[in-house]
């Protein structure tokens, strides 16, 4: 962060390029914190239940159906965050179900709405 202000300092042509320099780099510090306290998202830390409930597929068909989709072994989004295959695949089966609301997938997934969108 001090160096973001030592540039500044030396005279930065555009208010909007610190301002989306600072954004840049609150937002990539906060997603790293919120995987570090939460841990991040696993299959196989959730029950067959909530699978079926939160997917709409059994916990074991996941990983066929990523397979079967083509769907890579990660995926970075814009954001740069990295996720798996199956997590990314996860993603999209909860968004998917019926209700549901963004924010409650940022608190089943521990990730922040724009990793989700």
């Amino acid at each position: 962060m001090e160096d973001i202000l030592d540039i500044d300092l030396l005279g930065s042509d555009s208010d909007d390029d610190l301002d989306d320099l600072l954004l840049y780099h609150v937002l990539n510090d906060n997603l790293g914190h919120r995987a570090d306290l939460y841990g991040r998202f696993s299959l196989n830390a959730i029950s067959e239940i909530e699978a079926k409930q939160s997917f709409r597929f059994e916990k074991r068909h996941i990983p066929r159906l990523a397979e079967a989709l083509n769907i890579p072994d990660e995926i970075t989004t814009r954001e740069n965050i990295t996720l798996t295959g199956v997590q990314a695949l996860c993603i999209l089966l909860r968004r998917l179900t019926y209700p549901n609301r963004l924010a409650d997938l940022e608190s089943f997934f521990w990730l922040f709405l724009c990793c989700l969108i």
